[in-house]
């Protein structure tokens, strides 16, 4: 009665019945023990999936799980459908003859979430420690985490992996070979050759820790034939850094005059951002001198990005947050913050590409939108009680998260 009046009992019924169901260590529990035994449990999240992934769960819905898991974010349906179809071809044996719906029924409302936003459905985990524990659980066997990320191929799961060895959860020699190893598969395909974003996305991670042995370096060499074919790929970050890195291999002869042919087709792709415009600003100096039209075309595309909408910039990044009268603003303001925006290019800007920059800048937005900010009262804090760590239910705690 106690436990009801104090916290949520749909919480806790299915935190518990993640505890109970198939955990042998509850047989050598007295019952009088069994809430304290919870509440401890319940401080350590990971060991409650520890016991559903060993006991509760079979081979196959263990891997769907993982692979939701190791997306990182909201995966759509058809996209776990197609990891459990490439799973079941890899590894025939865990085959239970389950459906797929069947397996996702079940594990809906358990260990993942469904939803359904602009008619499309998505699954992500039912709670975030489910996350942490496949992490300390799997992430470092290469052979179970090569199989989920084959049968996975998203750029979020590479990201996700990426992430978790930037924040060292996962060796920098383990990443190489996972991603290595992810890549050269690919080699064996009958459209090796072909850019995917998944491949482009392995490449442009590797590029960062690795000197690419001779075996990769060959497969560089069919992929960067195909930037001649291929010239309706979408030119995003990871292709155009994969151009800069077999240049700089010297897969690719910056001489070679298709390429040049090609720095055309980049410079007058429409869709960029500035993301994009980093690693075409190295392509462009390492292939054309400063003064030729092209590289003039490809700067006079750089400015009009960035003067599109400077001020908001400016405001973003509270560069004049404390001007409020036009007299007292100079240039000198904000050319700092443009020349470290204008460093990450590596191409030269002259005094006329500045002053198009300092005169996009517009002024009374920028007093007008500090005006608005220094008078609008501050009511984040209004009405809340800041409640010691101690506090806080751990059952609420955990699912809040979530």
């Amino acid at each position: 009665h106690k436990i009801l009046l104090k916290t949520n009992y749909k919480k806790i019924l299915l935190l518990t019945s993640a505890i109970f169901r198939g955990d042998y260590r509850l047989s050598f529990i007295k019952p009088e023990e069994y809430w304290a035994y919870i509440q401890k449990t319940l401080k350590r999240p990971k060991d409650v999936w520890k016991n559903v992934f060993e006991v509760q769960l079979d081979e196959l819905s263990r891997y769907i799980v993982t692979g939701v898991a190791m997306n990182g974010t909201a995966i759509k349906e058809y996209e776990v459908e197609i990891f459990y179809e490439r799973i079941v071809a890899l590894k025939p044996q865990i085959n239970n003859h389950k459906t797929f719906n069947s397996i996702m029924k079940i594990l809906t409302g358990a260990l993942l979430n469904r939803s359904v936003f602009n008619e499309m459905v998505y699954y992500e985990l039912f709670n975030p420690s489910i996350a942490d524990f496949v992490i300390d659980e799997y992430l470092n066997d290469m052979v179970f985490m090569s199989t989920v990320l084959s049968s996975l191929q998203t750029t979020d799961s590479l990201a996700y992996i990426w992430n978790a060895y930037k924040s060292e959860r996962v060796s920098e020699i383990n990443i190489i070979n996972l991603f290595q190893n992810q890549l050269l598969k690919f080699k064996q395909d009958s459209n090796s050759e072909h850019f995917t974003k998944y491949k482009l996305k392995l490449i442009n991670y590797l590029s960062l820790i690795t000197n690419p042995n001779q075996n990769l370096i060959g497969y560089l060499k069919i992929l960067s034939e195909n930037i001649f074919a291929q010239k309706d790929f979408d030119f995003d970050e990871n292709y155009l850094n994969f151009v800069n890195w077999v240049i700089k291999l010297n897969i690719l002869n910056v001489s070679d005059s298709r390429l040049s042919e090609m720095l055309e087709i980049w410079i007058n792709y429409e869709d960029y951002s500035y993301d994009e415009f980093v690693p075409l600003s190295k392509i462009v100096k390492k292939l054309d001198s400063p003064s030729s039209i092209t590289s003039e075309k490809f700067k006079d595309k750089l400015i009009n990005l960035i003067t599109e909408d400077f001020t908001q910039d400016v405001i973003d990044n509270q560069v004049l947050e404390g001007l409020f009268f036009e007299s007292e603003y100079d240039d000198s303001m904000v050319e700092g913050f443009i020349d470290d925006m204008l460093s990450e290019y590596m191409i030269d800007f002259n005094e006329s590409d500045l002053d198009q920059i300092f005169e996009s800048i517009d002024i009374g937005r920028v007093i007008e939108f500090n005006n608005d900010s220094y008078y609008e009262p501050d009511d984040s804090y209004v009405g809340k009680i800041n409640f010691s760590e101690d506090y806080v239910n751990e059952i609420d705690d955990l699912f809040d998260r979530s």
